[in-house]
């Protein structure tokens, strides 16, 4: 298979956590909103500084598109079907490991799968109901809700969660 850049593996990435990265983000800060809010392709919410990489990303072309957004049909039957942990935490692991499993299947591409001990370790310490907002399938089924509970995380629980989400390198 092709090498693809390693934007298109951590844009697939991000498309597949995007309800749980996009509410981490607080929307008081005005970067934060025009990343979400810029008419071109959906941007990460924790990208390196775009000046990091010495030539954009190339634009994905339609069949690229397609074939992404069928990873994330698939990705989030895998959410669905993910075995249900001890607590949330666990099964918030589960259910996003399954999805990036899932997304670097699809699209043949290597995804950062965040470590389990301290995906856990940083979950406990959150509130419940952004425990709760951490599971991909309750994220998407209470997109609102999880806004505001995952706004309202300290920044220093949100920067850590981000951490272990993105993986290294990632800023």
């Amino acid at each position: 298979m092709s090498q693809s850049h390693p934007c298109r593996a951590s844009s697939a990435l991000v498309l597949a956590v995007a309800i749980t990265l996009t509410a981490c983000e607080r929307t008081d800060d005005p970067a934060a909103v025009a990343r979400h809010t810029a008419p071109v392709r959906p941007a990460p919410t924790a990208v390196p500084d775009p000046a990091a990489f010495p030539e954009p990303p190339p634009a994905p072309d339609a069949q690229d598109e397609a074939r992404t957004n069928q990873a994330l049909v698939v990705a989030a039957d895998a959410a669905e079907r993910a075995h249900a942990g001890a607590n949330d935490c666990e099964t918030a692991h589960n259910q996003l490991v399954a999805m990036l499993t899932t997304v670097e299947q699809e699209l043949g591409e290597q995804v950062h799968r965040p470590e389990r001990e301290p995906f856990l370790e940083v979950c406990q310490d959150m509130p419940a109901a952004a425990r709760r907002c951490i599971m991909p399938t309750y994220a998407m089924a209470n997109q609102e809700a999880c806004t505001a509970a995952l706004e309202a995380l300290p920044d220093d629980v949100r920067q850590r969660f981000q951490a272990v989400v993105n993986g290294p390198g990632a800023d």
